[in-house]
């Protein structure tokens, strides 16, 4: 009888995790450690990549840690050779890169070349980019799990921020080519659209939309926010998207989408492909 238990569902797999060491990348790399993976965190930010690697080989997970800048061509590839030095190849690839800039929530027009190139470098092309470095040596292993974090802004069309709009939703367009493409040799692609989740990112957009908020009673009422006595904390701010756009109404956390993403990286999902997965607590129904 095949295994039908659900525990260490990656023993004996390797994974690329990029931005592994921020929000959602950290969440995802605890679950996969956690289910017997053995990987190698990519990330800009040194301090998280310490942090994250001591916590996870304190925890007995083989863990390895690149600092790289995946917005450059040479920095992708210099991480994908390095994940085959120290393991011989490379089973699973999950890009979490990605981020905003401070002009969220602003119009169309307002947007300069630069904003929509720094969003395209963080969102899309260090997705497209790092899957195209990895994906030779899948098809040559005739095996590989490409899992990508996207949002679910290109599903609800989101406005005041066209350019991460756009570029998340590349990513899901190009999830579903790339998994008919290279089907042929097992190789699985697909995404994940998170909901609200309180990470660094949400952070950031809290604080901008709390500041927002606490300029005008107009504003705060435009936001849909309830201040206490013109205040708002950005956890608050969080908190209170999160209940008005969720069905269930709960927060949600890191490894929510760890878990998932787990899920697909498993063989338990072999017949799963070009998929475009939303766990966002229903908001997108």
């Amino acid at each position: 009888m095949d295994d039908l238990s659900f525990s260490n569902l990656l023993t004996g797999k390797t994974a690329i995790i990029t931005g592994g060491a921020g929000g959602v990348g950290s969440g995802i790399s605890r679950v996969f450690g956690s289910n017997g993976c053995k990987v190698l965190i990519v990330d800009i930010n040194a301090k998280k990549l310490k942090k994250i690697e001591k916590e996870l080989s304190d925890s007995g997970i083989t863990v390895k840690t690149c600092k790289a800048n995946l917005t450059k061509t040479a920095e992708m590839k210099r991480a994908v050779n390095f994940a085959l030095d120290c393991f011989g190849h490379v089973d699973i690839l999950v890009n979490c890169v990605g981020g905003l800039n401070t002009k969220i929530g602003l119009p169309f027009t307002i947007n300069n070349d630069e904003d929509w190139k720094l969003m395209y470098e963080l969102n899309f092309k260090s997705m497209w980019g790092m899957s195209r470095e990895v994906m030779p040596h899948m098809v040559k292993r005739k095996y590989g799990k490409i899992i990508s974090l996207s949002s679910v802004a290109p599903i609800w069309n989101s406005i005041n921020s066209p350019h991460y709009t756009v570029f998340k939703g590349g990513i899901n367009h190009l999830t579903k080519t790339l998994a008919k493409e290279y089907a042929k040799y097992n190789i699985a692609v697909n995404s994940i659209c998170p909901g609200y989740l309180w990470t660094d990112l949400w952070q950031n957009l809290g604080t901008q939309l709390k500041e927002k908020a606490e300029s005008s009673p107009k504003m705060a009422s435009m936001l849909k926010l309830k201040l206490k006595k013109g205040k708002i904390s950005a956890f608050e701010v969080f908190k209170q998207r999160t209940i008005a756009t969720t069905p269930m109404g709960i927060e949600q956390m890191p490894e929510d989408i760890g878990n998932l993403a787990c899920f697909l990286a498993s063989d338990k999902a072999r017949y799963i492909t070009g998929q475009v997965i939303c766990v966002d607590g229903g908001a997108t129904l």
